[in-house]
């Protein structure tokens, strides 16, 4: 086994998307921690992104609207500079 399916991305529904797997080795860990009474903590950026339209895309003199950008950080999280005692300029 290579890994496990979770999420599928397709534009209409239909099966040629892309496909998001959790590695096998992944699982494997997970499977011992929790057997052997572990605990799991998933990891949290703390920022949404927004998908690059035209419009942002001319702002920011990309070639085109591909991509994301960091539309906001959550306070008290860890991409929050304030949280983690980083310094902006």
């Amino acid at each position: 086994m290579i890994g496990i399916n979770t999420a599928i991305f397709t534009r209409d529904g239909g099966s040629l998307g892309i496909g998001f797997a959790i590695p096998s080795d992944m699982v494997r860990v997970v499977v011992a921690a929790s057997v052997s009474g572990g605990r799991l903590v998933r990891p949290w950026f703390g920022a949404t992104s927004q998908t690059v339209s035209a419009d942002i895309a001319q702002s920011l003199a990309c070639r085109g609207p591909l991509g994301a950008v960091l539309a906001a950080g959550r306070a008290r999280q860890p991409a929050d500079a304030r949280a983690s005692g980083a310094t902006t300029s």
